[in-house]
């Protein structure tokens, strides 16, 4: 069955996690190890404003006594040692654990990516689907560094502060403890209403963004052959121009926000200083004490704007992940069912039978009750004017969509009762245009069959004729194609094709006009190939120019979604009313 697209989900906090958490829960022994690690780290800066006071008092209580300066001088710089091991044994178990996790997310992401529908894959751009996974892999990465690597030692690193302020004064540590919690309240509900919002914008606009700016690459020979580069470059600035616009409110926004805790900060300070010099004036601290109570607040303040900022990481993160998860969501797929098993082909029979099929947001579908019986081994070829159904014939056959009503069998095995693998590694399709993955040669020949030897591969190619140009190229097999194929030409592209086909010797061969690239002299060296390839094989033929398929078994005339007329080429030809005969008229008029 397949899945109709949920709407998009905005995510929170809690749901963030959740996502997050399913893939660290298998490292939580190395999470509570890093939480203890961390607090002990903590405990020992909390320790620093301390004996930073203690000797300032053994400087002016000392009368020429260098030991207690020295003890505590000696005792300041093992802590920062210790605490600079421990830092550096923190962050070598996390980012070892952190690499993991964020593969995993990336192989998940990609594998989710890959089994989303066709139609999926038709209605969105490939450049943003690859934005939006580097995005979330990064804030991915991002939210869980700031979660356990800087708000939580940040907390634990001010609860500790505002003990000490306590400790050195009621009021100071009211004045600490009810400052920071308006501290925290007015710059979450800022980041939070404030900043969130353009974080979203931009993150739209730079998906649209890198979406156009793979579309022009990717169509870049297109554009040479209109001499359209002014006209893209205009296109691609208007969308610039709405990426700066964004990062530029993005930015002020950045500003006004750190403008608001640091008047919040400033504040805080003249309170608690004013409290601690009238402490001293009064006699009931010491100088060492102040300094302890100045030390505290400014690590405190550190801490405040490190967990502040953190908390504006962390919702830009959840921000950034939002596409990620989504994709969870997303539900656009061909499910094999529970009880799907592997196909059988003995025969090769196809049938349709009361088919009824639309493409979402279709009006109309374009088969109604639509059956039709190819017989095992057979060869036939779909011809028609485009838009009569012949290209939705294969992929409904693929299964690349379902169908809303009737069957499709396969030697009587309903395509949706066997696993999609099995199904489509017995089909070999050979398209119009074919596609190549940016790799050599030999590994797009050998796609068909993965396990191929290199002797294979060349003897796919010899019955493809694509030997001789092959190796005649700088590199042989070994040749980079380029992105599609781009450094061949179509006749060599299709070439690499078909010999794709022969390798993966599959009893059911589906060709979409595969010799409509070559010249005459290629087109006849591959019919003959493909007629060696058509023995004992049930081949279905696109065919737009009827001259390459009068030696088939039958012929099927399609018009809007139904067959009008079937036979053989003579059959068909010799009824001067026919639809079929028009059609072959024409061609033979323009030929």
């Amino acid at each position: 069955m397949i899945m109709e697209d949920n709407k998009p989900k905005t995510n929170n906090f809690i749901n963030t996690f959740k996502f997050v958490w399913t893939y660290w829960s298998g490292y939580r022994y190395a999470i509570v190890v890093l939480l203890f690690l961390l607090g002990i780290q903590t405990i020992l800066q909390v320790f620093i404003p301390i004996l930073t006071g203690k000797l300032v008092n053994s400087f002016t209580n000392s009368t020429g006594n260098w030991i207690i300066p020295a003890w505590i001088c000696g005792t300041l710089a093992s802590i920062k040692l210790f605490s600079y091991i421990l830092r550096i044994s923190t962050i070598s178990l996390w980012s070892n654990a952190t690499m993991k996790v964020t593969s995993k997310l990336v192989t998940e992401a990609f594998n989710r990516v890959q089994h989303l529908s066709t139609e999926w894959h038709i209605n969105n751009f490939a450049g943003s689907i690859i934005r939006n996974i580097n995005r979330g892999t990064w804030g991915f990465d991002k939210f869980i560094n700031t979660l356990f690597m800087s708000i939580y030692p940040s907390i634990l690193t001010s609860i500790g502060l505002l003990w000490i302020l306590f400790r050195n004064g009621f009021w100071i540590g009211i004045i600490g403890f009810f400052g920071f919690i308006i501290f925290f309240f007015v710059t979450n509900s800022l980041s939070k209403n404030y900043l969130v919002p353009s974080f979203e914008e931009v993150n739209q606009v730079d998906t649209q963004m890198n979406g156009i700016l793979s579309d022009a690459i990717v169509c870049n020979s297109l554009i040479k052959s209109f001499a359209t580069e002014d006209y893209e470059n205009q296109k691609f600035n208007q969308i610039v121009e709405q990426w700066r616009d964004k990062n530029k409110k993005v930015w002020w926004r950045m500003e006004t926000f750190l403008s608001a805790q640091s008047l919040l900060f400033l504040m805080l300070e003249t309170a608690i200083i004013s409290i601690a010099i009238w402490l001293w004036y009064q006699g009931s601290r010491t100088a060492g004490d102040v300094i302890t109570i100045l030390a505290s607040f400014q690590m405190a303040q550190g801490k405040m704007q490190e967990i502040s900022n953190s908390i504006s990481n962390l919702k830009k993160s959840i921000t950034d992940l939002q596409e990620i998860i989504n994709l969870e969501h997303i539900n656009a797929k061909i499910l094999d069912s529970e009880s799907a098993v592997t196909l059988e082909i003995k025969l090769g029979k196809i049938a349709f039978k009361g088919v009824t099929f639309g493409y979402t947001k279709q009006k109309e579908p374009i088969y109604k009750n639509f059956s039709v019986t190819i017989k095992g081994g057979q060869k036939v070829a779909l011809v028609g004017h485009s838009g009569s159904g012949k290209s939705t014939f294969i992929k409904l056959l693929q299964r690349l969509y379902d169908v809303q009503e009737g069957e499709i069998t396969i030697d009587d095995q309903n395509i949706r009762d066997i696993t999609q693998q099995s199904l489509r590694k017995a089909i070999a399709v050979v398209p119009q245009d074919p596609i190549l993955f940016h790799r050599s040669i030999a590994e797009n020949i050998g796609y068909g069959k993965p396990d191929a030897t290199s002797a294979e591969i060349e003897e796919a190619a010899r019955k493809a004729y694509a030997h001789d140009f092959i190796i005649n190229l700088p590199e042989g097999y070994d040749c980079q194609v380029g992105e599609r194929g781009v450094k061949l030409s179509g006749g060599e592209r299709q070439r690499i094709a078909i010999a794709r086909a022969f390798l993966a010797d599959c009893p059911i061969l589906v060709l979409d006009e595969a010799t409509s690239s070559l010249d005459s002299v290629s087109e006849a060296l591959i019919q003959k190939a493909l007629d060696n390839l058509f023995i004992g094989r049930t081949t279905v033929i696109i065919a737009h120019r009827l001259s390459t398929i009068k030696a088939v078994d039958r012929i099927f005339v399609f018009s809007q979604g139904n067959i009008v007329e079937e036979g053989n080429h003579e059959t068909l030809v010799s009824d001067l009313k026919s639809y079929y005969y028009s059609l072959y008229s024409v061609q033979s008029v323009v030929q």
